[in-house]
């Protein structure tokens, strides 16, 4: 099995850190959101240089104009 980039899971979806067990109400809400702030980021991440460069080539735009 590989890793699909760009798929993420986070909650009751994702293996947890218990391989799955319930362990009571509410134990899942921690890692669920440990799990989402750092695909959060991770996603944010990848999409800077993108979006640094469509800023950049709307500069351009506007200073040739």
């Amino acid at each position: 099995m590989r890793p699909i980039p760009g798929l993420y899971a986070a909650g009751n979806d994702a293996l947890n850190f218990m391989s799955g067990a319930y362990a009571g109400a509410g134990g899942t809400l921690g890692p669920g959101m440990t799990l989402a702030y750092i695909a959060a980021r991770h996603i944010a991440a990848a999409a800077e240089p993108t979006a640094a460069r469509s800023a950049q080539r709307k500069q351009e735009t506007f200073s040739h104009a």
